[in-house]
């Protein structure tokens, strides 16, 4: 068996690029391997790039005017995406879009190298999937959220913004508004937000929007595997909901993500419409919330860290922390709150805590350690419970440890139902209190020194005359598949740290150790493993900070992409980024395990010579830096080779056939498989075993010479791995009406048939049925008003042929078929008629119409036969048979009609034992004797004799001695005879199919032939 693979195609000359990374990390003997995510993750049909300013050697795009933004930013609505190319802004520009729109998704490099961006006016790209460097939006006002995106799947890294975003809505979905990004979930590092971010959801009266608004200083909402680290909110963050409100200093909603050493510097403000007492409105619905928080609102399966809180943060409902709002399945440590908070007065209950005023765990116990609270605590409520906490209001399932308030708490209620309560640190339920109480900066940090924590945990100091937590190195991993990037802050270009990192199941590997400036890169880990890692001072004499991650875990996918007869084509992809040893391959194989490894060196893997209708399976599997990932086993069943015919057109004795999925299946040679099949032949048919019939170019098949109103048993025959391999199609069959011909032709008469079905159905429904085949004929080079003449014609098959011989004097002649019933006194009433048919006397094919005998049969001891007059008038028509070795004929006369007519008698006397010779024989009055075939009968079986040689025949005088009859390919050729010798041939069936003086004749079908010559016979087989 053989497997053929497509071949990669590289975009934009970018593998280039990457041949040179690949020379750097030595691994250029795996080139094959690699280019499997090189083009998975970094090539891309939009990457494309054109324009004045692209230096293609250096894969830059420089940005030198606002012109030249404008260009970039026309090409990023036209669809390119960068990828592969690093975007330099050389200066200072303004935001200029050239009135072009449309999604800009960013996949390459924006390096801004500290230049501003001013004036801007919507997101710099709909999508970020690359990276943003050192770049500064300086000024501008935008009507939607997120300056420099709208998401975040890249790094945004040492960048500012001071735009301002004032966005406001009535929709019923929802608004959401941060400056640097609406959505996160890449990384976004080192940045510093000044700009304003103002969100209010209108009401319009009578349709208040039930839906939340939310509202950021740095994204509204970080995802999964997102990062926010060591970033500043300076601006005023303020968001007006109506039901419902999440608003943070830095994030407003955060899930599985890490918010680490971020700052808010800036006022947070939130108010909910429907609980302000100056609205009147004094009922709270149960799914209205409010999470509002110095850094974040809404916090779930996250790692709060190093956060610290300098602005004043107000709201007038629900959760209001320093920190953080609402807070679930999260761990938490080194958070320090500075600003005051203010709960003003509100309908329904208030929470206030110094840090969190709502933190719960309900799947696992998280860590709740080293926090203080500095700053002081307003709270106030109508109809509900004001409630005041130092560090937190409720705490559920955590370690808490090192929690100290050191600001003032005030609480007030008003109104029926109220109440409020005043909490100096924290209330827990369900908690483990690793320290309980702390009465100075020695017990805190003596905590610290013997506390095995999983993180750093900052030591407490005096500054200023404050306790609070000393400003520590903070290191903070970003990690991949097979590698980490540690970033280390505050930042020192010059500086050097030296890194161990060691994995949590140490049989995996030795520790690692690295010395470098930050970020600190480590290649060749294993995915989906726990590290741990420890920085310390170049000279590895300072500890400075330790952590953990988790390398991800790779997506190995596999689908089938097409699925043929005898191949299927798979598309791979592994997700895997920072992987410096791969190996990949396909494992294949059918129900009885045969297998087959096929290495993997492209995103498309095609598989080939499989047999057709067969269930096989598939298995990618990769070994990323020594760890093996499988994909989900697939089963895949390749199709079945159906020729699919449909008829295009068909005749009483033809099917005209074309295969639809020609073109689909023309690898595989379909054709048509007739067996067994039935070919018209005047007054019966004849049997061919079989027959193959060849499609043309464009799959297309004409059956001809076939019997009427006929299915013939067709298979499809295909070829699959050098098999030939059948299957049924479905029936067609040939019309049953019409299909008129000649069967003679002479300058004076023609003997012609034509197909009446429906002979003996019901008349229009009625009792009567028809029982009359009348041909009617005219001559066709008469006056139009020339009348027409009828004759009725005999059956000669037993079925629906009917035939009968019309007088012409003329050379052309019309004549048409009618179905009808004999009583009627117009025969035409209700008949059922044919087209017009030509007969073109100047071609004749025989001197003379002779008479024939056809559908002779026997049944129930009675013979029967049709017999079709010819030009000459006969004048009897008769019987003869003997037994077969005697001598003589008996002879009964059966009629005296010169007519065509339909023959029949009762033979009494036929012994069943013994065996007959029977021939039916027509007198003419000018003194000619015509004879039948002969056939053969015994016990009620009637067969033609074709072994028997008829010695009566009306040509005489004919010298045989010297002649030799041969066929040679589908021609009779005759040697020997004279001239004027009258030639007849007989098929297998008794009917004369050739009378006439040539000695090479061609015939129109095949099969065993009667050739007669005088008085001597020959049989021959074409």
């Amino acid at each position: 068996m053989r497997y053929k693979y497509i071949n990669i195609t590289y975009f934009n000359n970018t593998l280039a690029n990457y041949l040179n990374i690949l020379n750097m990390m030595s691994i250029t003997k795996q080139l094959p391997k690699f280019l499997l995510l090189f083009v998975a993750i970094f090539f891309s049909d939009n990457s494309y790039v054109n324009a004045a300013n692209i230096n293609e050697n250096k894969k830059t795009y420089e940005i030198t005017s606002s012109s030249d933004f404008s260009e970039f930013y026309g090409m990023l609505c036209a669809g390119n995406t960068f990828a592969d190319y690093t975007v330099v802004l050389t200066k200072d520009i303004s935001f200029e879009t050239g009135g072009k729109v449309g999604n800009r998704i960013f996949e390459g490099k924006f390096e801004g190298q500290g230049h501003k961006i001013n004036d801007i006016t919507t997101p710099l790209f709909t999508d970020n999937r690359g990276d943003i460097y050192n770049l500064h939006i300086a000024s501008g006002l935008l009507r939607q959220s997120g300056t420099f995106c709208i998401k975040n799947h890249g790094c945004i890294k040492d960048c500012k913004n001071s735009a301002n975003i004032v966005f406001s809505s009535s929709s019923n979905e929802g608004i959401h508004a941060g400056a640097f990004c609406d959505s996160n979930y890449g990384d976004i590092i080192n940045c510093i937000n000044e700009g304003n971010v103002t969100l209010e959801l209108e009401a319009i009266y009578g349709s208040w929007s039930k839906a939340v608004s939310s509202c950021g200083g740095i994204c509204a909402y970080s995802g999964p595997r997102s990062s926010i680290v060591y970033c500043i909110n300076k601006g005023a963050i303020k968001n007006s909901g109506i039901y419902s409100a999440v608003t943070g200093g830095v994030v407003a909603n955060a899930e599985y993500c890490s918010i680490v050493g971020c700052d808010n510097k800036g006022e947070v403000y939130s108010y909910l419409l429907n609980s302000s007492p100056s609205k009147g409105n004094i009922t709270v619905e149960s799914y209205q919330l409010q999470h509002v928080g110095g850094i974040a609102g809404h916090v779930l399966y996250c790692v709060l860290n190093r956060c610290r809180n300098y602005g004043t943060v107000q709201s007038n409902f629900q959760y209001l922390g320093g920190i953080a709002g609402y807070v679930g399945n999260t761990d938490v440590y080194n958070l320090e709150n500075f600003g005051d908070l203010y709960g003003f007065e509100g309908y329904g209950f208030h929470s206030v805590s110094g840090i969190i005023p709502y933190y719960s765990n309900p799947y696992k116990r998280q860590y709740f350690i080293n926090c203080i609270n500095h700053g002081d605590i307003f709270v106030a409520a109508k109809y509900g419970v004001a409630t005041g906490a130092g560090i937190s209001a409720e705490i559920k399932n955590a370690y808490i440890a090192n929690c100290y308030n050191l600001g003032a708490i005030s609480t007030i209620h008003t109104g029926n139902m109220s109440a409020e309560f005043s909490i100096p640190q924290y209330n827990c339920e369900n908690s483990e209190e690793l320290n309980t109480e702390i009465s100075n900066i020695t017990d805190a940090n003596a905590f610290i020194a013997l506390y095995d924590s999983p993180v750093t945990l900052l030591k407490w100091v005096y500054d200023t005359g404050i306790i609070t937590l000393s400003s520590n190195y903070l290191s903070h991993p970003i990690a991949k598949h097979g590698s980490c990037w540690v970033y280390v802050y505050p930042e020192d270009s010059d500086k050097q740290y030296r890194l161990k990192i060691w994995a949590k199941d140490e049989t995996l590997v030795e520790t690692i150790s690295k010395t470098s400036r930050s970020p600190i890169m480590i290649m060749g880990l294993q995915p989906d493993t726990e590290y741990y890692f420890e920085i310390y001072s170049e000279d590895n004499t300072q500890f400075l900070d330790n952590g953990n991650f988790k390398t991800l875990k790779p997506n190995i996918a596999i689908i089938a992409s097409s699925i043929g007869y005898d191949k299927i084509e798979f598309k791979q992809s592994c997700d895997a980024k920072g992987i410096s040893d791969i190996d990949a391959y396909l494992l294949f194989h059918d129900k009885e395990q045969n297998s087959k490894k096929i290495e993997v060196i492209d995103s498309t893997i095609i598989v080939g010579g499989l047999d057709e209708e067969t269930e096989y399976f598939a298995e990618l599997i990769y070994t990323l830096n020594g760890k093996v990932y499988k994909s989900n086993q697939i089963n895949v069943t390749t199709k079945p080779i159906i020729p699919q015919f449909s008829l295009i057109s068909r005749t009483p004795y033809s099917l005209t056939l074309k295969c639809d999925n020609f073109e689909e299946l023309k690898d595989f040679v379909p054709c048509l498989y007739a067996e067994d099949l039935k070919l018209y032949d005047f007054g019966g048919f004849k049997t061919v075993e079989n027959k193959i019939y060849e499609l043309d170019n464009e799959g297309k098949i004409t059956l001809d010479s076939l019997l009427y109103s006929y299915s013939p048993q067709l298979h499809s025959k295909y070829i699959i791995r050098g098999e030939e391999r059948f299957r049924e199609v479905d029936a067609f069959s040939t019309l049953n009406w019409g299909g008129e011909g000649i069967i003679q032709l002479s300058p004076n008469a023609a003997m012609v048939h034509g197909l009446f079905y429906g002979m003996g159905q019901s008349v229009n429904g009625s009792n009567n049925r028809y029982d009359t085949a009348r041909f009617y004929f005219r001559d066709a080079t008469a006056v139009d008003d020339n009348t027409e003449t009828s004759v009725i014609g005999a059956c000669i098959d037993n079925r629906n042929d009917y035939a009968v011989t019309i007088p012409i004097n003329s050379i052309l002649y019309q004549y048409y078929i009618s179905l009808q019933y004999s009583r009627y006194i117009d025969p035409k009433n209700n008949s059922k008629n044919g087209e017009w048919q030509i007969i073109d006397a100047r071609k004749p094919t025989v001197e003379i119409v002779e008479p024939r005998f056809y559908n002779i049969r026997f049944q129930n001891s009675t013979l029967y036969c049709s017999c079709i007059a010819g030009e000459e008038k006969i004048s009897s028509k008769e019987l003869q048979y003997k037994i077969e070795e005697m001598d003589h004929y008996n002879s009964i006369t059966l009629s005296t009609n010169t007519r065509t007519e339909s023959l029949s008698r009762t033979l009494t006397s036929i012994v069943p034992q013994l065996t007959y010779l029977i021939r039916m024989v027509c007198y003419t009055e000018n003194g000619k004797t015509y004879y039948s075939s002969i056939y053969r009968l015994k016990n009620g079986i009637l067969e033609l004799a074709t072994d028997i040689n008829n010695q009566q025949s009306t040509i005489n005088n004919v010298d045989v001695s010297k002649i030799q009859v041969h066929a040679i390919n589908d021609q009779i050729v005759i040697e020997g005879k004279g001239i004027n010798d009258i030639v007849k041939i007989y098929n297998a069936y008794g009917t004369c199919v050739y009378i006439g003086q040539e000695s090479n004749i061609q015939l129109s079908s095949k099969g065993v032939f009667i050739v007669l010559l005088g008085n001597k016979a020959y049989k021959l087989l074409l």
